[in-house]
């Protein structure tokens, strides 16, 4: 096996305890499982996505949920699972992590201060294609504007004005002012929520740092679908 791959289906079966083999229910003796035996030993299947709480397809839509390694298999592996805590849409202010980029050498060092510190207000005018933001003025260089380039989602774009916009969905594909950061994925749902007159308070994280808090989301996605199976 590989960074990416186990080489076959018998080998899993040896190395860890197979919790629940998902839309099969079919035990190892039975036809189907045969099947997919067969299928992972062909190496048609077997991808291991996650360095935890694995999930292995193993082909024709069939997956293998890795729920436990070593000597401590629990009897009721759903015992395990704990309850994924909702995200509170309710609260009228939020914090927003932001790596900064990629042209936040556009703005000086107390601009790119008065960003993280500051406080800023949505707006009324917020929507698909953005949120206006209303706070302390951004203070740049040399001027802000810049040769077109695309803008990504979540870009925080910063015009004339000195007053932070948030990219969104509708965003348009390019735009001429420079980005001094952008909204990490994980956190822009909770902003989309926010309504008018909300507080958004901006934090710095690393790409690293974002990469990690995005895995960590998709594990947790990941766990949510075995409970629904």
């Amino acid at each position: 096996a590989d960074a990416d791959h186990i080489g076959g289906l018998d080998d899993v079966i040896k190395k860890y305890q197979v919790g629940t083999i998902i839309d099969s229910g079919q035990t190892k003796d039975t036809a189907t499982y045969k099947d997919y035996w067969s299928a992972a030993q062909a190496e048609q299947g077997c991808k291991l996505l996650y360095d935890s709480d694995m999930v292995i397809n193993i082909g024709n839509n069939a997956y293998l949920k890795i729920i436990e390694t070593g000597d401590n298999f629990p009897i009721d592996y759903r015992k395990k699972v704990k309850k994924i805590k909702p995200d509170d849409f309710s609260s009228s202010e939020a914090e927003i992590r932001v790596i900064l980029g990629p042209q936040d050498d556009y703005f000086t060092e107390k601009g790119i201060d008065t960003f993280l510190s500051s406080p800023y207000t949505l707006t009324k005018d917020c929507d698909r294609m953005g949120f206006k933001l209303d706070g302390e003025k951004i203070e740049n260089i040399n001027g802000v504007d810049i040769v077109s380039d695309g803008i990504a989602l979540g870009s925080v774009q910063v015009p004339s004005s000195g007053k932070p916009i948030i990219m969104l969905a509708d965003r348009q594909t390019t735009g001429g002012y420079a980005k001094i950061a952008t909204v990490v994925s994980v956190d822009i749902p909770r902003l989309v929520q926010l309504k008018s007159g909300s507080t958004v308070h901006f934090k710095e994280v690393t790409a690293k740092e974002a990469e990690k808090l995005y895995k960590a989301e998709q594990r947790e996605y990941e766990k949510l679908m075995f409970r629904i199976f």
